[in-house]
């Protein structure tokens, strides 16, 4: 198993305990990791602009601290169909807080790269950015609320 996490020089995944995680860890040692984890169901619903029916995996938020002080980062992972470890998602609070200027977003932003190894970016990018570091490809993305990154198994 590959941890994710953890791989740079930024000490947040190892105080936030996300650095633990491996692809392909279980469900159950997940849970037990993080014992205030909230799980969120599975659902089916409709996308409301296309009408498109779509399922919503079933996801376990984590908690942690936030990377700078008054911007939290939130975290949730989901497993595959053998409750494997899939994917991790580290995102800022949306609707953007009132205090949570660019320059908040990206220090934010570039405290949780080099968590995962990443070198640190000069300003907000205005499309997509995607990553591969070791057995993990890592997307970025922001728009006018949140920025997210999304991390699932190269």
């Amino acid at each position: 198993m590959t941890k994710p996490l953890g791989q740079g020089p930024s000490s947040w995944a190892r105080t936030t305990r996300f650095a633990e995680l491996e692809w392909g860890m279980s469900r159950k040692k997940v849970l037990s990791m993080f014992a205030s984890a909230r799980t969120y169901p599975r659902h089916e619903g409709h996308d409301p602009r296309s009408g498109q029916p779509i399922v919503v995996r079933e996801s376990i938020a984590l908690p942690s601290s936030p990377p700078i002080p008054d911007l939290a980062v939130f975290g949730s992972v989901t497993f595959d169909g053998a409750d494997g470890l899939d994917s991790i998602t580290l995102k800022s609070p949306s609707p953007r807080p009132a205090a949570a200027t660019d320059a908040a977003f990206l220090l934010a932003a570039n405290k949780l790269m080099a968590a995962l190894g990443i070198e640190p970016m000069v300003a907000l990018p205005a499309h997509p950015q995607t990553w591969k570091r070791k057995a993990t490809q890592i997307t970025f993305e922001c728009d006018d609320e949140c920025f997210w990154f999304e991390l699932v198994p190269a």
